[in-house]
């Protein structure tokens, strides 16, 4: 539903007074803007393709391999391997536990990135683009396009494949929706994509449908991943009155966008045209 002015300036007043409480309270870094925290039962670790260098290892007191991707869980030591030709991204690490301890091997997980860098506009809507390397591309343009609509924002906060794999965003996704600091990002429209880090083969190496943390994932598991993150989206819609909208796989196809119109306005992107709308939902 649409705010009032009124609405909006008690909304404002609640983020300002409670941003000192959802800091996350371990702190990475102070030499990005925000400061790199993460949460309790997380790690701090140096992350390749954050903008800030650092995200955030689901596990607590984890070890954060020298690969800068991937950690592994307390007790344990990093072991990369990457077959002959592949990327320097296209490593898996599997979790030695140290010293001959009877703990298993497990794989290791990538590094959380952040979310948008700066904090949502108190005078214009404000738009976050989570998806994968296209969408930070075009993220730009649509800036500049709605530039005296709205703030828009790509997250997570860097580079290379951005979101990644839909495996990456059922784990990473509450981070994607908060600054580097911890502070939840409250958005007027949430635009996502994801599919192309799932089964395709983009380069001569890897190999289609192949599992790489927080890099590619196998087709036959998009779906239910994919049905994850979107219910959390919609969670997050309904209890903030976000309008969002979900761009398929299928974009790599037909080239278009299937937009799900909610409160007062959305979103609407074409690369096959290269058209941008802002549009009035009827």
């Amino acid at each position: 539903m649409q705010r009032s002015v009124q609405q909006a300036c008690v909304l404002l007043a609640t983020v300002l007074c409670t941003v000192g409480a959802d800091l996350w309270p371990q702190l990475c870094s102070n030499a990005s803007t925000p400061a790199s925290r993460c949460p309790d039962g997380s790690t701090c670790c140096h992350s390749t393709f954050s903008q800030s260098t650092w995200g955030c290892c689901p596990w607590p007191g984890a070890q954060c391999c020298s690969n800068g991707l991937t950690c592994c869980p307390q007790g344990h030591v990093c072991t990369d391997s990457r077959p002959n030709g592949w990327p320097g991204w296209g490593l898996v690490t599997t979790c030695v536990p140290e010293g001959g301890s009877s703990k298993t091997n497990v794989t290791g997980v990538a590094v959380c990135k952040y979310g948008p860098p700066l904090p949502p506009s108190t005078t214009l809507k404000n738009v976050l683009v989570i998806g994968d390397s296209v969408s930070i591309g075009y993220t730009p343009f649509v800036a500049t396009a709605l530039q005296s609509e709205a703030l828009v924002q790509h997250a997570p906060w860097g580079g290379d494949g951005g979101a990644e794999e839909t495996a990456y965003g059922v784990q990473c996704l509450d981070y994607f929706m908060r600054s580097a600091s911890g502070v939840p990002f409250s958005a007027d429209v949430v635009m996502f994509n994801w599919g192309l880090h799932d089964g395709p083969q983009l380069f001569d190496s890897p190999p289609a449908n192949v599992t790489i943390p927080g890099q590619e994932g196998a087709m036959d598991v998009y779906a239910p991943q994919l049905a994850n993150i979107t219910a959390r989206l919609k969670q997050y819609a309904t209890s903030t009155g976000v309008c969002f909208n979900l761009m398929c796989r299928w974009i790599f196809q037909n080239y278009r966008y299937f937009c799900c119109k909610r409160d007062v306005w959305y979103l609407c992107v074409s690369i096959l045209h290269g058209s941008i709308e802002l549009c009035e939902c009827r």
